[in-house]
């Protein structure tokens, strides 16, 4: 409507300029010789007084003040007259032109011939032209319960006037075709005179919805007297290039007709002239008009106006059955035949029908004595058909199910939670390409989530034709879980069985260390004995050589003695042979040191509990590793004044030497071991030594720091470690009624620090030292 609307305005407009443009070349042209003065042709308009008839009349005598000035053959005169003097008017042919409302030209054009109409106003609305009114619809916004047109049902409706078109009639067809009657439907229609009276009586609460029409509430709110947000639209329409929010369908604005007794020329001059309009002149602003333009299409008007019953079509025509034979006889005999037609047709039909139900109760109790879901689709992939099973299965009812598309239902997504795209679906594929498919899908419960399903999906073809498919599924979360549990278990048999290789090579291991051990014990025992000896004859030889020395001193006082002191430079051999001697006695002392370490440490398995030093334990471990630590490290002792505490003393030695083992093994080529003791006190053991060993080694992976305790846990190659000196070091500490923290960085070093009581019950079972006083 709106692209006719813009084709009639932009043709008013070319025709206007024409004659605006040829008028003046035509008035202009030489006159004849012998002027005479015309007599101008005697036109009366008739305006409808819709304001009354003293504004009306002032509203447009600029307009027929404006047609005398520009037309030059006619003489119009202004007469402003209520609808029915209008009527009258026409009827008696005082009346030459008239412009009126849509519905009542309606009433005058089934009354009366007419030529038709020759111009249609142009409004301006808000500054901007409308050649269409329409209406609007209006509540407040926080009333949620009135959203559409069928809430307007019972409600109190405000309207400046039941005769307005924008502000009733065209909001009243709409009602209308929504299955709203006005004003029987609504509990109380008020006729408040204008539409802001209407605007503020739902803004107010008097009225529930307002009827007003266009450019209303673009204007108020324009003015302030509006808020945006205030008032919502009910059943609001979008039309091309139309500039204000409506409810309704455009309705085009009065037109403006001639009576078949005017001379065509006068009509033409007029439709000129009112073509010629600009918007900014004087009778149109008084008019509130923008211009005029060529004839609208009031066929819209004519079928709002045979819905709502209004004037011509308000009259209920007297027709009998010899009219309705005489006007539709061959109609009829055709009903008649097709009536009898259709109802054979529709016995064969209900013959049909009957044999469709019971085929289809049959295969409904097939379907439904299956234990698989079994569902088909059509050939747009709506679901046709689906028995109980699947129903079961997929927690829905037939009602939701059917002529909805199973995809969307069923598994709009993947396992992981992807979005399952219709294209990739195997069952929607077959719909396409007739393939029988086979596999394995995942199905969604709406309340209990996904479950995985085997499915054969399988085309229906008629004719050649693919027309559909059918889908036989069946749950197999059992098996699934079965064959999850199965590889569970496969795969924990398969790592016992490698843990029990691994047990049995540390086994053999630690039997070898305990072998190991064993002879240790006794090679200590057997190298004891004879560092004994070499220590006592050490001492022997060390007081024979000092006599053997005085007497050179003696014999070099002789000459002889002197030339053998000379040759064999006595002062050198004197020095040399002590330090000798010096040296041999502190070697073998090292050596019976460590016989005597490593005897102790063999005896880890003693229960013997002792007061002991927490530095001695350390010297004795690194007296026993120290090959192992002086080629790769320093190492930086910071020993505090201790005191003694009750323990096993080889076993402390057994879990210093595993942590300085551990910290050497971890510096790749060279770097640092820090060892700090102090006496400190604990919130939880009171009087405590604590035991600090920081290493600038590779450090522990943050994966790995919380098993490093576990048996046998080892990140060291095959052979290369057994994963259990730091768990003996765990069962050592807590033996002992300590505790063993770690803290590491990768890349940077680690650090173990172990706290031990002063004051320690032995364990059941253990022999105890006295202790020391």
């Amino acid at each position: 409507m709106m692209q006719a609307t813009l084709f009639h305005l932009t043709l008013g407009r070319l025709f206007a300029g024409w004659l605006a443009l040829c008028l003046p070349l035509v008035w202009a042209a030489p006159a004849p010789p012998a002027p005479t003065v015309p007599v101008r042709e005697k036109l009366t308009l008739g305006v409808f007084a819709y304001l009354g008839v003293a504004q009306t009349q002032a509203q447009y005598q600029p307009l027929v003040d404006y047609l005398n000035s520009t037309l030059r053959e006619e003489q119009v005169e202004l007469k402003v007259l209520p609808q029915a003097e209008i009527n009258h008017g026409v009827e008696s042919g005082e009346l030459d032109i008239v412009t009126t409302n849509p519905t009542h030209f309606l009433v005058i054009r089934n009354r009366y011939p007419l030529t038709g109409v020759i111009a249609t106003r142009m409004s301006e609305v808000n500054g901007q032209p409308v050649q269409h009114l329409a209406g609007v619809i209006i509540t407040r916004t926080d009333r949620l319960h009135i959203r559409e047109l069928a809430d307007v049902r019972g409600k109190v409706v405000a309207t400046p006037s039941t005769q307005h078109m924008g502000g009733y009639r065209a909001q009243a067809y709409e009602l209308y075709l929504a299955g709203v009657r006005m004003p029987d439907d609504v509990r109380q229609l008020l006729e408040l005179e204008t539409h802001q009276a209407v605007v503020h009586a739902v803004l107010d609460g008097r009225a529930e919805v307002g009827l007003i029409r266009e450019g209303v509430l673009e204007l108020m709110q324009h003015q302030g007297q509006l808020h945006s947000g205030q008032l919502k639209l009910i059943h609001p329409q979008q039309h091309a290039n139309y500039p204000f929010q409506v409810s309704t369908r455009l309705y085009p604005e009065w037109p403006v007709f001639a009576l078949p007794h005017v001379s065509d020329k006068a009509v033409r001059h007029v439709a000129a002239a009112l073509f010629a309009l600009e918007p900014d002149h004087p009778a149109a602003r008084a008019a509130g008009a923008h211009g005029y333009t060529v004839s609208a299409d009031y066929l819209p008007v004519e079928a709002l106006a045979r819905a709502l019953r209004l004037p011509p079509f308000d009259q209920n025509l007297d027709v009998t059955w010899q009219d309705i034979w005489q006007t539709w006889r061959l109609g009829l005999i055709t009903a008649a035949v097709a009536t009898l037609i259709i109802l054979a047709l529709a016995a064969v039909l209900v013959w049909l029908a009957k044999r469709e139900r019971q085929a289809r109760a049959r295969l409904s109790l097939l379907l439904d004595t299956l234990g698989e879901g079994v569902y088909g689709t059509d050939a747009s992939g709506h679901c046709s058909f689906i028995n109980r099973a699947a129903l079961h299965m997929l927690g829905r009812t037939e009602a939701e199910v059917l002529g909805q598309s199973p995809h969307l239902l069923f598994h709009p997504q993947r396992q992981d939670g992807q979005p399952y795209l219709e294209a990739e679906c195997p069952m929607s594929q077959t719909l396409h390409d007739g393939q029988v498919r086979r596999g394995e899908e995942w199905f969604v419960h709406p309340t209990q989530g996904g479950f995985p399903v085997g499915y054969v999906v399988s085309p229906i073809r008629q004719g050649g034709a693919l027309i559909g498919s059918v889908v036989a599924f069946q749950d197999i979360h059992l098996r699934k879980k079965i064959e999850a549990n199965l590889h569970h278990l496969i795969k924990e048999l398969t790592q016992t069985n490698s843990q029990l290789k691994d047990t049995r090579n540390q086994l053999l291991q630690s039997e070898k260390l305990a072998a190991i051990g064993q002879l240790a014990a006794g090679v200590a025992h057997e190298i004891n004995n004879p560092v004994a000896f070499v220590t006592s004859n050490l001492g022997t030889l060390a007081s024979y050589v000092r006599d053997l020395l005085r007497l050179g001193e003696v014999a070099s006082t002789t000459p002889a003695g002197q030339q053998l002191a000379t040759e064999i430079d006595l002062p050198y051999l004197r020095q040399d042979v002590t330090e000798l001697l010096t040296e041999s006695r502190d070697g073998l002392e090292r050596v019976r040191k460590i016989v005597l370490d490593l005897r102790n440490f063999s005896r880890s398995g003693d229960t013997q509990w002792e007061d002991a030093s927490v530095n001695d334990c350390l010297d004795a471990a690194l007296n026993i590793i120290w090959n192992e630590l002086k080629y790769k490290c320093t190492l930086h002792k910071h020993y505090g004044e201790l005191p003694l505490i009750r323990c096993n003393a080889s076993q402390l030695s057994q879990v210093f030497m595993n942590l300085l083992l551990n910290a050497a093994q971890a510096i790749p080529a060279q770097g640092d071991i820090t060892l700090t003791t102090e006496a400190v006190t604990d919130p939880a053991l009171g009087r405590v030594v604590r035991i600090t060993l920081s290493d600038t080694g590779t450090g522990i992976a943050p994966e790995n720091i919380q098993r490093i305790f576990d048996p046998f846990f080892t990140t060291k190659p095959v052979g290369k470690g057994t994963g259990l000196g730091l768990s003996l070091v765990w069962g050592i500490v807590e033996q002992h009624q300590g505790h063993i923290d770690v803290a590491s960085q990768p890349g940077q070093g680690t650090t173990f620090t172990v706290t031990l009581p002063v004051a320690t019950q032995a364990p059941t079972g253990a022999t105890t030292a006295p202790e020391t006083a």
